[in-house]
């Protein structure tokens, strides 16, 4: 489509209301021509602060240095009216000089072949093509993907690549509703550029010759508030807008709204929009979820089963025998020696119930069939990564990755104010091939601050376990005045009472107790980790990032499953009373009830797990 000349454009007035809200989407300068690719914010109050200023001064003197252009919009047109923001726009130069440094892949060619999954194959044999058709979001032809042949971009091969494959729409295009933002780099990939070079930007305050690097850096020291990438447009369509006229509003109609829930994901938009580390997390999700559909319909099977065990006598014949008792024959003898009485067997009638629900002959079968689930999920996520990374031409996320900006910088600061030249050396070396100096932090150092981490971690992992034996020692002291006190009413009343309501009390305040204590050590161990990661210096991020999931994931192990392994593996076998031999002390000691601990166990598992997903999602939700 031809693009309008400059004297063909139309007046403003006479500009159609479509275009006119493109344009007030405030994706641009004030020139309506540069395109915002980034926004650094920092509040009024801020800017009278002189540290602050000279922090923002330096760190923007070297933005302009390298060829970020600024804009400062006024506090005034904010919405609080005392917010600053800056918006940043990286000049072409800029974007492919980065773009080659960080091996950008960039589209070379359209893809011409079409390929069919075998599901689709499959529907269309079947012909429920049209069925599973109403699950998928409804693309129109503006949000098609186009599948391009990519490459890494290179300055000396620019002609070579296809340079309108994201270019700005023209006023026509938007108001044929064709528009698709097209150019050499899509959004997400000038994002990327943009959030990198902010990364490595350096910054000093005033008289120091230390060095600082990276926007995270100033944002901690209070030079900025935040900093992000702009969205495309406004999220909400407007009363006389039909259909989404831009990635944002689309997405969130056809995916993110609660209304689209039953829909698949529109992963190449996703990826289109918002980079593909980002689709790959969705694109796990979603596998994720539709595997947890299978298993839960198992899980719902035996949960059936079991609900079928309290109303069928042939499925439990030992309901018969308990609740049926008569309370004369089966006087049963007390727990302990000398501070429990006797009961009743009719009592315990709602526990065996309660047990017989969890634990019977198909969650033995739902035990053997998650093994095997989980087995053969992980195996299916590993071929869509496969088929995804040919898709998506994604082969390039496994090759050699750059030194961590703040790497260079902190062995740099270290380098300039060493007076040992023989450290010096150790941690500067020349590289052969390109002959310049190149920072290294020695090994044996890196071993050592591994080695003060590993400690770190064991005296947070013995914490976690006294706070366990401290919930048990609660449990055991909260059990015994319970018992107590329901034998003292069991003898002054007609009603049976089972001892096992007490147990069920302190099973589950402990259990709140114990998420309480999950959630406070998650805080402290997870600032933690992100402080001794970054004082063990990784060179890569990849090496960082698998540095602090190996801490966090030894920490969760032992933090979220060290009580469940208590009450699957230890409580009842360990310490074990009965009459003739007692502990002969006034505390009665952590054991099973008479149907084992499988309700324990559940009690347990369901206010971690959901009390924990729910605090998450919380956060989620009520965070920005």
């Amino acid at each position: 489509m031809a693009t309008v000349k400059p004297e063909e454009t139309a007046d403003p007035e006479s500009v159609q209301p479509a275009y006119q809200q493109w344009l007030e989407r405030n994706v641009y300068f004030d020139d309506k021509t540069r395109k915002i690719d980034f926004i650094l914010v920092y509040k009024a109050s801020s800017d009278t602060d002189s540290d602050s200023q000279m922090l923002r001064k330096s760190f923007e003197t070297n933005l302009k240095e390298i060829g970020v252009e600024l804009e400062l919009q006024d506090k005034e047109l904010s919405p609080s009216k005392d917010m600053y923001f800056l918006k940043l726009h990286a000049t072409d130069n800029v974007l492919h000089r980065f773009a080659e440094f960080m091996a950008i892949r960039v589209p070379i060619d359209k893809q011409t072949c079409e390929t069919v999954s075998l599901t689709d194959r499959i529907f269309s044999v079947l012909k429920i093509d049209k069925v599973v058709g109403l699950f998928e979001p409804r693309i129109s032809e503006k949000f098609e993907v186009v599948d391009y042949y990519t490459s890494p971009y290179s300055k000396s091969k620019h002609d070579k690549f296809l340079s309108e494959a994201y270019l700005p729409p023209t006023e026509e295009q938007v108001l044929s509703g064709s528009d698709t933002s097209r150019g050499l780099f899509s959004d997400a990939q000038r994002s990327m550029i943009v959030y990198y070079i902010l990364s490595i930007i350096t910054f000093s305050e005033q008289g120091s010759k230390k060095k600082h690097v990276g926007l995270e850096r100033l944002i901690s020291r209070g030079g900025y508030s935040c900093a992000y990438p702009i969205h495309d447009g406004p999220v909400t369509l407007n009363t006389d807008q039909k259909q989404p006229d831009c990635y944002r509003q689309f997405l969130y109609k056809e995916w993110a709204s609660p209304f689209a829930f039953y829909k698949f994901q529109p992963l190449d938009q996703i990826r289109e929009y918002f980079g593909d580390k980002i689709a790959i997390y969705f694109a796990f999700l979603g596998l994720y979820t539709r595997w947890l559909f299978y298993a839960s319909i198992v899980g719902l099977l035996a949960f059936i089963y079991g609900l079928l065990t309290i109303f069928v006598t042939a499925l439990n014949p030992d309901k018969v025998d308990i609740c049926n008792a008569d309370p004369v024959d089966y006087f049963m003898c007390p727990l302990c020696e000398h501070r429990c009485d006797f009961w009743f067997l009719n009592s315990s009638c709602l526990s065996s119930w309660f047990y017989k629900l969890f634990d019977n002959e198909a969650t033995i079968l739902f035990s053997v069939f998650t093994a095997f689930w989980a087995i053969l999920f992980l195996e299916a996520w590993k071929r869509n990564v496969a088929r995804l990374k040919y898709e998506w031409d994604l082969s390039a996320l496994d090759e050699e990755e750059h030194t961590r900006p703040e790497y260079e910088n902190k062995l740099r600061n270290r380098y300039d104010n060493c007076n040992v030249n023989w450290y010096k050396k150790i941690i500067q070396k020349v590289n052969p091939i390109t002959e310049e100096g190149e920072f290294f932090q020695p090994s044996g150092e890196l071993i050592l601050k591994v080695m003060g981490s590993f400690v770190a971690l064991i005296t947070l992992v013995v914490l976690a376990l006294g706070l366990v034996i401290g919930v048990i020692a609660y449990k055991v002291i909260v059990k015994t005045l319970l018992t107590i006190e329901i034998g003292r009413l069991a003898r002054n009343s007609d009603v049976p009472i089972s001892p096992s309501i007490g147990s069920f009390i302190v099973t589950v305040s402990a259990a709140l107790i114990n998420l309480v204590f999950i959630g406070l050590m998650q805080v402290v161990y997870k600032f933690l980790a992100t402080w001794l990661t970054n004082w063990e210096l990784h060179r890569t991020e990849s090496e960082h990032e698998d540095s602090f999931t190996l801490k966090m994931f030894l920490f969760q192990c032992i933090n979220y499953y060290s009580s469940i392994f208590y009450v699957a593996f230890i409580k009842g076998k360990v310490l074990v009373e009965y009459p003739g031999r007692d502990s002969g002390t006034l505390i009665l000691l952590e054991e099973c009830e008479t149907y084992g601990c499988f309700l324990d166990l559940c009690i347990q598992l369901v206010i971690i797990f959901l009390g924990k997903q729910l605090f998450n999602n919380i956060m989620e939700l009520g965070l920005p």
